[in-house]
């Protein structure tokens, strides 16, 4: 998130953004998507298998 601060701007309106700036939620971001696969099969049997498609 960016905040620009004018030179106008008084002191509690930079309060009051920056206490909204601190309470907004953290981004998971793609962590959650990759790692583990969820079907009990062998990673790299799986990246066999799906390359021999191609053959």
């Amino acid at each position: 998130m960016t905040i620009v601060i004018k030179s106008n701007s008084k002191n509690t309106d930079v309060d009051l953004l920056l206490k909204k700036l601190k309470e907004s939620p953290k981004k998971q971001g793609l962590r959650k998507h990759f790692g583990l696969l969820k079907r009990n099969i062998d990673g790299l049997e799986l990246q066999k298998e799906l390359r021999n498609e191609w053959d």
